[in-house]
């Protein structure tokens, strides 16, 4: 897929997956279980499978050129359900001299949708406004979705673009790669619909269903830069600085009553357009230490409006590590993760009228502040 994204949902550390939806407010009963007087949704239970066969084929260029290096592979796979498909990919490398060279590589890929994403269901009884409201999330294909328009999940694929360069230069590396990535027919979770004419019969008073329809592009710059200095009294040190820089825009031609505002922006703007890392690392006979510092941007948790969003703020977050081995095969290490106890941005008190949601669950660093811990290593 080429760096900074993939196909399908990505998961940080303290943000949930990009699908996922806040619970509704009021008690939320066990998934599933029905409540007397409640009419019976259809059955949960599901035994699914997917045969696969997959075919790969590499070529290389020709070895004896060691200034040049040109791969190429093709993938054929078949699905029982989706049937065959053809990826392939090319990458090339030109060293102009041994400090500086030129990289790149074309490639196209496939997602079939998941199992969960084709036939996941779970339902539960929801108590909004002193009443109890039957909500629930169905295959594409099943009665309750078709109600709505759903129709059997399609194939994502994307084009990867990459094009970088290499600079070397004694004890210090460079590399500058700049990507770009299309996703057509993503797979997208769609709002929780609300139809009292389509639903009501069916014995659902709200669902939602996984469905196509949304086109991203993501661009972005990937910088890595790398120092080595040995000395002979204080130890070896190891500097590397790596910087992320993206943009995601996405296009689609879904209703806001399947796909609104919140869900379009949490894809845009749901992750950091700018991360910064930058690291030291030291050893001397036994001893080691690691301080790494990351900066993450401003991240946006959108809301139904634009008067409902808010965001994480820049943040700068330091780790610290010393270690020392014992023997060759146990080691000992202390360390404290996030050392200046950081948090995201508070909530706003005019959006957290309960007090439960006190930071923004989208923050990339999590909110949990600072980490101390010690570990015991044992290798063999």
């Amino acid at each position: 897929m080429g760096p900074g994204a993939a196909l399908g949902d990505l998961q940080d550390r303290g943000r949930p997956a990009r699908e996922l939806q806040p619970r509704p407010a009021g008690r939320q009963h066990r998934p599933g279980r029905r409540r007397p007087g409640l009419r019976r949704l259809p059955a949960l239970e599901r035994d699914r499978r997917r045969p696969r066969q997959l075919r790969r084929l590499r070529r290389r260029g020709d070895p004896a050129d060691r200034k040049a290096d040109g791969r190429g592979g093709r993938a054929v796979e078949d699905y029982s359900d989706f049937g065959d498909t053809q990826t392939g990919k090319f990458s090339a490398r030109y060293d102009f001299t041994p400090a500086f060279a030129l990289r790149g590589s074309i490639s196209t890929a496939f997602r079939a949708p998941s199992l969960q994403q084709s036939f996941f269901t779970s339902t539960a009884s929801v108590i909004q406004d002193g009443a109890v409201v039957e909500t629930g999330t169905f295959p594409a294909t099943s009665v309750v979705a078709t109600a709505l328009g759903g129709r059997p999940l399609e194939p994502e694929t994307s084009t990867n673009y990459s094009l970088g360069a290499v600079v070397r230069l004694g004890r210090f590396d460079l590399t500058v790669d700049a990507y770009k990535i299309d996703i057509d027919d993503q797979i997208v979770l769609s709002e929780l619909i609300r139809n009292p004419a389509v639903l009501g019969p069916l014995g659902v008073q709200a669902a939602r269903f996984f469905l196509n329809g949304v086109s991203t592009e993501t661009e972005g710059v990937d910088v890595v830069g790398r120092y080595r200095l040995p000395t002979e009294a204080a130890g070896d040190f190891d500097f590397t600085v790596a910087a992320n820089f993206n943009d995601v825009s996405l296009s689609t031609d879904l209703s806001p009553t399947l796909f609104a505002r919140q869900r379009i922006l949490t894809i845009e703007e749901g992750t950091p357009a700018t991360k910064v890392s930058a690291s030291a690392d030291w050893r001397l006979d036994q001893w080691g230490a690691t301080l790494k510092a990351t900066y993450y941007g401003d991240v946006l948790q959108p809301g139904s409006t634009a008067a409902s969003d808010y965001s994480t703020g820049a943040k700068t977050v330091v780790d610290l590590e010393g270690r020392y081995r014992l023997t060759d095969r146990v080691g000992l290490a202390v360390g404290v993760d996030n050392v200046f106890d950081e948090y995201p941005d508070y909530v706003p008190a005019s959006l957290n009228s309960n007090g439960v949601l006190g930071f923004p669950y989208y923050s990339p660093f999590g909110f949990n502040g600072r980490y101390a811990y010690a570990r015991v290593s044992l290798n063999w």
